[in-house]
């Protein structure tokens, strides 16, 4: 499903998330696949990030916060799931707004600052990056002054560490969850009372 809404400010926000699902109660649970196995601890939030922005595209565009977000992970048939709320949302956006500030002072400087990580062991490019002392080739004389309606373009950066810590998402084994097995068959579960699956969590290998 794509999904689009525009802040205050101009900034067009859009994306598409892999599965969304509506209870009979109107209740709505976010779902995304990946392919890979899930990360560890340390690394949840940022796994969770791009599930809290589409909540807030959702939230700004149907005026309904998401019940459950889920990340399922092929991988290693494991999920992650939060249930967010009107703080998690406005803190996500915030964020957001950060990040696009941060990019536009970039743009208008020509001031890209580089960003070591553990990735950088997978770059083929230190040799024109600053960070590894290499030279990076000049930036265009000219660049557009407004990026707002650069549809199609993106820019990775470092993400702002937030303030406000939010609470860890649950890490489930799902594979007594019926909602795991209908996924195995093909089928999308819906859980008895208009629910979103929480109630199958108890009887999962570990219980979380």
């Amino acid at each position: 499903m794509h999904v689009a809404t525009e802040l205050d400010t101009g900034l067009t926000l859009h994306g598409y998330i892999d599965r969304v699902d509506e209870a009979p109660t109107g209740e709505l649970r976010i779902v995304d696949y990946k392919t890979g196995k899930s990360p560890g601890p340390l690394f949840e939030a940022k796994a969770m990030f791009q599930m809290k922005f589409y909540a807030l595209v959702v939230w700004r565009t149907r005026g309904v916060i998401p019940r459950m977000l889920q990340l399922v992970y092929l991988g290693n048939a494991e999920m992650l799931r939060y249930e967010p709320d009107e703080q998690d949302l406005l803190a996500t956006e915030r964020k957001v707004r950060a990040l696009w500030d941060a990019i536009t002072r970039a743009n208008e400087s020509g001031d890209w600052r580089p960003h070591r990580s553990a990735l950088c062991g997978w770059c083929d490019h230190k040799a024109l990056c600053p960070a590894w002392g290499g030279t990076p080739p000049p930036l265009p004389q000219s660049r557009p002054a407004d990026l707002t309606g650069a549809a199609g373009q993106t820019e990775t950066v470092p993400l702002p560490t937030l303030a406000r810590s939010s609470p860890p998402a649950l890490r489930v084994t799902p594979r007594c969850d019926p909602a795991w097995r209908d996924l195995r068959r093909g089928r999308h579960h819906r859980s008895r009372g208009g629910g979103l699956g929480g109630q199958h969590l108890s009887g999962c290998r570990g219980g979380t």
